[in-house]
């Protein structure tokens, strides 16, 4: 079957395909997560004008792939597909679908394949750099069983759940994580946005801090909760404070909490970031596939 919108009558289908991808699409399977629970979806369209298109096998119908485009410019590709195959679908045929309102396209963010799919068949003339304006990265997941619990040995240093009290304790800390570790520049840093999302944060995520003479020295917390895992970011320590265990602890204290909810844990590392692969590979995570982020400025 070619591609189409989705439907309402496709919630069921779509959400089987998500959960059996989500690790690598946490922010398309959280936002229809909550949307399917607020009892927001409706035929094609999201309320809020976030768009989505699915591909169906043609034997049995099921979903083999998907893409939302948000109202934001945010592209969210998502396939079956985990190499290169024949019977790929062709995603330009269904980029069409969006029409004009791929003009606003600002980030795409998926598995690597379906990405450099995207760019070469519809963003063919935009530039995308690695280490400029697009990054790899590592999507790494955590079995429950394979979780290493790791102490805290550090003394005079308290890990704790962080709460909106802890707003302007955790902002500098923010602010260093996305300047150092988000953005593809640091020109496009904005205070008060970024103030905006950890206050969102702290009320609908996981935030754990470790704390030093009531200072907050580190800090990770969930960045998205799907049906089946909940994606760590966030993850940063004061310069002064590293090497010293701290990451690994708070990130350890913050794992335990996921599966306390019964959730399981997943994240996505810069594929050069050896210090971050080794800290988060000690803990139990494996390496799932490769995992892409392109901007256009």
């Amino acid at each position: 079957m070619p591609w189409s919108y989705f439907l309402h009558t496709d919630t069921d289908k779509l959400s089987v395909f998500l959960r059996s991808r989500e690790y690598c699409c946490i922010n398309f399977a959280s936002s229809f997560r909550k949307k399917h629970l607020e009892g927001t979806i409706r035929n094609r369209l999201f309320t809020g004008n976030d768009d989505i298109i699915i591909h169906k096998k043609r034997d049995n119908e099921t979903v083999d792939s998907a893409i939302m485009l948000t109202k934001s410019g945010q592209l969210f590709p998502v396939s079956k597909h985990q190499t290169v195959e024949t019977n790929f679908p062709d995603i330009s045929e269904g980029l069409n679908l969006f029409r004009n309102s791929l003009i606003k396209v600002n980030t795409i963010m998926g598995d690597k394949i379906s990405v450099e799919k995207i760019l070469k068949s519809s963003f063919s003339s935009k530039t995308a750099v690695e280490g400029i304006n697009s990054f790899s990265y590592f999507v790494m997941t955590l079995e429950n069983d394979a979780f290493k619990k790791a102490g805290n040995t550090v003394r005079g240093v308290r890990i704790r759940t962080a709460t909106a009290d802890d707003l302007y304790g955790l902002i500098p800390l923010q602010e260093n994580y996305e300047i150092e570790e988000v953005l593809p520049s640091p020109e496009m840093f904005n205070s008060y946005v970024t103030a905006h999302h950890l206050a969102s944060v702290l009320k609908e995520q996981i935030t754990v801090a470790a704390e030093k003479s009531g200072r907050i020295i580190a800090k990770a917390n969930t960045n998205g909760q799907g049906f089946c895992f909940n994606q760590i970011g966030g993850v940063y320590t004061l310069p002064e404070y590293r090497g010293m265990g701290i990451s690994t602890s708070v990130v350890s204290f913050l794992i335990e909490k996921i599966m306390q909810s019964g959730m399981k844990a997943s994240l996505f590392v810069k594929t050069n970031n050896k210090a971050a692969i080794r800290v988060y590979t000690n803990l139990g995570f494996k390496i799932a596939e490769e995992f892409q982020i392109t901007y256009f400025f």
